[in-house]
């Protein structure tokens, strides 16, 4: 069955704020949607507050409650007419306990009820109300003992007992109502009334119980006699509990629905009964005016048919009686009485009277408190002293006899068997003068209490909302079968009609799963069942399936390849980045596919580089594979081409000066590795031809010429780039003239009048030297002397034709000159394996001074020597001991069978140099320009001419006196050739001041002074 509880108007509950105090919260009801329950939701009604806020159950336990005068237990089993035991009810917990006081697990209170069975006074069924639950339950004055049947359960009340604790004074005490999480469908109300000229809500008129509300009872303000005047009163709604006996004997039956109720009233002096009537139709207050006061009043509207009321209805009256402890309980039923030709109520009996007319025995239990109950809530004003543990309160309380409590079985009562279509609309507790006397006045009221109780009717349940995530669709699909699936319904009278019918004539079909669920699915469906009572439930579902998350797509950026990356890193480069963009580009739910074109690296020109568009799309796709959305873009592969190569064209090389061969080898090397560096590209080089420098005749000089070819390379060792340079190396011509023959002498030499030798004859004689001519030759050159004291050498090489040399004649025909041809003493040697090297130990020379050195040799020692050809050449070259010296070269054939015809020299004199050819005047006969400087100088002065012609150039120092100091320069030059030249004064063997210079090119020569001053610092 269901509930829908309602109250009385909320206009009702400013008044009694205004005029008791309490009520002080919003209007509160907890009222729980019950199993089984049918809500009409067109029935309303006038609400009144819920009040607690005050409320404290406080039990009258001998050992911990006393009030100033002594309160003993009475004795249970001596009570006549009041109906005790037991409701075997799931809400509180252990069920409540009708036994004239209002807290559960009351101590030591054992009640015998007749067993049915067996109806025998000495065969009765005992209840301990100890274990029981009540209206409230109070844990620290009341503990439950518990046993197997009825556990300690602190669930136990109604409402809950708030207490700080002893001693911290009634402030403390407060209570609220339980709500019973574990038991579904239950409901709680409890009403507070204005009393006295307070009260709001009285019967205005002679009103009788049999009247038709509708049309003969009115309400408005009254002062209701005392004993007929309420203030509080409440009710529990709730189901059997099978774990609980009842006083019938039988255990509760969860399908049962059971009322619990309690009501007061201000005097216990004279005779009152408050009634529980119970209605299958909807009765309700109206408001019709205002009294002078200002006050409403007004009347009810039923909807009963019968005389306002509907045949079936059941009153419940518990009479309390002056001065008394008991209770009588009455029970009622709306009939037609043919006698009386109208619909009255009439008294029924239980069944234990009335076995076949009687209300169910166990059905109705009432008694009123059979001993005195403080409360902390407003009790008419009533207040007396209690201690609690040795603590005194002031407290409100109730005397004996001044409350009443019952409860109905309401599904026995209304034997929903006989009518499967019951429905217990309404509430309505009054109270009057007497229980049945059709003349006794209604006085008191609190409103209808709206109840829209019906007999099973049909629940509609609808599938929970699945919630899915948005790409499996085998899960989807089978979920949403499994929702389809899930409309229904309990209870109910067959026959029925559901929405989901193709049959009923409100078929409203279920939506179908769409096919595109890119946009997730919603999906909602109200299901409606209607059973034969025409009783209608609905519920609407839905069903939920998440959209998948949108594609989001970042367009990537291509990764930079630095030069010269090889293909293989660049390849292994791209791919990798296309596998990082299928993989993670894109998101979104369900599938996301990214293609990428190409997908392989394709390759690129490394030397040119090269750019590939790489074309990115991104699909997504929902759970049964439709497209939900696209993106992409287009990114720029760059292979980046390889650096330009960068290589600069030699200039010409060369050497002009008289150098040895292994020098001008040694600058052409160097001419090759200067001019063989090239960059750009991965990789750039240089190839020349030639490499190395041809064989060349030393006097003669040569002209070479080079091919450099620069290339660069990409990183795979291809050649992007070539660039050809030709170049030219020039060695000038040196003077020879060291090979003289007999007779020629220092005069000879310097003068420039003497033959240089042509060739050393010698005849052939089967692989050796035979006779060889001229008898002796002579050698000689002219140097700088490096230092005062030194040691000069000539040495001797061949071609190995002829393996011998020339011995220098008689091993010791070596001699020193100076510039005048002046012999200077000297220590002389020779040594090698043939007596071949010439040595000069020279000590007290003029460092920088020109020397001639000349050294005898004699021809016939090679005669007898092996040979492998008919030529041979050997080569002399002077040597200090650091190097060959420049200019020294000299270089004679040994060829077999020839003739010498050299002419032998003439007579020769040398003019000394004297001063009167060194004069100061400049003698301009070429058009070089001669630059000395620094000039005066006090280190060094640099000489610089660009040559004008081809030809020897010869820079000498002279001193003032004539006297040669040093040859600055002597070396081939030619035409155009930059020449620079420095000499360097030393304070140790240069005076101070001026000295003459004479520049010589070509047999044309020019003049100038340098002065030299000593540095003094």
């Amino acid at each position: 069955m269901y509930v829908n509880a309602s109250f009385c108007s909320v206009r009702y509950i400013s008044q009694l704020e205004e005029k008791e105090g309490f009520c002080k919260n919003n209007e509160t009801l907890i009222h729980r949607i019950m199993e089984n329950f049918y809500s009409n939701s067109t029935l309303t009604g006038y609400h009144r507050c819920w009040r607690y806020t005050m409320l404290l159950a406080v039990a009258m336990l001998t050992a911990m409650i006393l009030p100033n005068t002594a309160m003993a237990q009475k004795d249970k089993e001596t009570i006549t007419g009041n109906i005790l035991g037991p409701v075997p009810v799931q809400s509180p917990h252990n069920g409540t306990s009708i036994d004239g006081d209002a807290y559960a697990y009351h101590k030591d209170l054992i009640y015998k009820v007749p067993n049915l069975a067996t109806p025998a006074e000495d065969d009765s069924l005992e209840f301990n109300f100890n274990n029981l639950g009540d209206i409230f339950y109070w844990g620290e004055v009341y503990p439950p003992d518990g046993n197997e049947v009825y556990p300690n359960d602190p669930e136990a009340g109604v409402l809950d007992v708030i207490w700080d604790g002893m001693g911290n004074g009634p402030e403390n005490f407060d209570a609220v109502i339980h709500n019973f999480p574990d038991v579904v469908d239950d409901t709680t109300i409890v009403y507070a009334d204005g009393i006295g000229n307070d009260d709001l809500t009285g019967f205005s008129s002679s009103t009788k119980m049999n009247d038709d509300p509708e049309l003969e009872w009115t309400w408005g303000p009254v002062s209701s006699p005392q004993k007929d005047d309420m203030q509080n009163c409440g009710a529990i709604f709730t189901w059997g509990d099978p774990k609980i006996m009842g006083i019938d004997g039988e255990y509760g039956d969860p399908t049962e629905l059971w009322c619990a109720f309690a009501a007061d009233r201000k005097s216990v002096h004279g005779v009152s009964w408050i009634s529980f009537e119970f209605l299958q139709a909807s009765m309700e207050m109206t408001v019709t005016g205002t009294n002078s006061k200002g006050e409403e009043e007004g009347g009810f509207i039923t909807d009963g048919p019968d005389g306002g009321r509907t045949v079936g209805d059941i009153i419940v009256f518990v009479g309390l009686f002056n001065g008394g402890d008991q209770a009588d309980v009455k029970v009622n039923r709306w009939e037609w009485v043919e006698s009386e030709g109208k619909f009255q109520y009439v008294e029924i009996l239980s069944s234990l009277n009335d076995p076949v007319h009687g209300y169910p025995y166990g059905s109705i239990l009432a008694t009123v408190n059979t001993e005195v109950t403080p409360v902390h809530f407003p009790a008419f004003g009533q207040y007396d002293d209690f201690e609690i543990n040795g603590e005194w309160y002031t407290l409100p309380y109730y005397e004996v006899n001044q409350w009443c409590e019952g409860a109905i079985n309401v599904s026995a009562l209304f034997d929903l068997d006989e009518d499967p279509c019951l429905t217990v609309s309404t509430c309505f507790i009054s109270t009057r003068t007497s229980s049945q006397s059709t003349s006794s006045e209604l006085k008191d009221f609190v409103a209808p209490i709206q109840l829209n109780i019906v007999a099973d009717p049909p629940v509609a349940h609808c599938p929970d909302d699945p919630d899915l995530p948005a790409c499996d669709l085998e899960e989807i699909e089978t979920a949403y079968q499994a929702w389809v699936d899930g409309f229904g319904f309990e209870g109910g009278i067959e026959p029925f009609d559901e929405s989901t019918d193709p049959e009923s004539d409100n078929y409203d079909p279920i939506p179908e799963l769409p096919t595109n669920l890119c946009d997730g699915v919603y999906l909602e469906y109200t299901y409606v069942v209607t059973d034969y009572c025409d009783h209608t439930d609905e519920c609407t579902a839905t069903f939920t399936v998440a959209a998948p998350e949108p594609l989001a797509f970042t367009c990537p950026t291509a990764p930079v390849i630095a030069e010269c990356t090889p293909s293989s890193v660049i390849a292994s480069t791209y791919n990798d980045w296309v596998q990082g963009i299928i993989t993670g580009s894109a998101t979104g739910e369900c599938e996301v596919v990214v293609t990428v074109s190409p997908e392989t690296y394709p390759g690129a020109n490394l030397c040119d580089g090269e750019t590939i568009p790489v074309t990115i799309h991104a699909t997504s796709y929902d759970a049964d594979g439709m497209v939900c959305d696209e993106d992409g873009c287009i990114v720029d592969f760059v292979v980046p081409a390889t650096p330009a190569l960068v290589y600069t064209c030699p200039d010409d090389g060369g050497v002009a000066q008289c150098m040895s061969l292994e020098e001008v080898k040694a600058d052409f090397a160097k001419w090759i590795a200067d001019n063989s560096i090239a960059s750009g590209g991965c990789k750039a080089d240089v190839e020349v031809t030639p490499k190395e420098l041809p064989e060349y005749n030393y006097c003669e000089g040569t002209e070479v010429s080079v091919l450099f070819i620069a290339k660069s390379y990409d990183a795979e060792g291809n050649v992007c780039e070539t660039k050809e340079c030709p170049a030219t190396y020039k060695v000038a011509p040196c003077p020879c003239e060291h090979i003289f023959p007999t007779q020629t002498t220092c005069c000879h030499y310097l003068t420039g009048t003497a033959y240089e030798l042509e060739n050393v004859c010698f005849k052939a004689e089967n692989g050796y030297v035979g006779v060889a001519t001229p008898g002796v030759f002579f050698y000689y050159t002219d140097f700088e002397a490096p230092s005062a004291n030194f040691t000069i050498s000539v040495l001797q090489t061949n071609d190995g034709v002829i393996d011998r040399l020339f011995a220098v004649h008689g091993g010791k025909d070596i001699k020193l000159f100076d510039e005048n041809c002046n012999s200077i003493s000297i220590e002389v040697y020779a040594d090698g394996d043939d007596g071949e090297n010439a040595h000069a130990v020279v000590t007290g020379a003029t460092p920088g001074a020109t020397y001639v050195l000349g050294v005898k040799y004699n021809t016939k020692s090679i005669q007898g020597a092996s040979r492998s050809g008919d030529v041979s050449t050997y080569d002399f070259v002077a040597d200090f001991g650091s190097g060959p010296i420049a200019g020294s070269w000299g270089s004679i054939d040994a060829v077999a069978g020839c003739t010498d015809n050299t002419p032998l020299p003439g007579s020769c004199t040398l003019e000394p140099i004297s001063p009167s050819i060194m004069t100061t005047e400049s003698s301009l006969v070429t058009s070089m320009e001669m630059l000395a400087y620094p000039n005066p100088t006090t280190q060094e002065v640099n000489f610089e001419f660009t040559a004008d012609r081809d030809g020897e150039a010869e820079i000498e120092l002279y001193s003032m006196q004539g006297q040669k100091v040093a040859t600055v320069l002597k070396q081939q030059v030619v035409k155009g050739q930059l020449v620079r030249a420095t000499h360097r004064f030393s304070s140790d063997t240069h005076a101070a001041g001026q000295y003459i210079y004479r520049a010589t090119l070509g047999g044309e020569s020019l003049k100038g002074i340098v002065s030299y001053t000593k540095d003094r610092r």
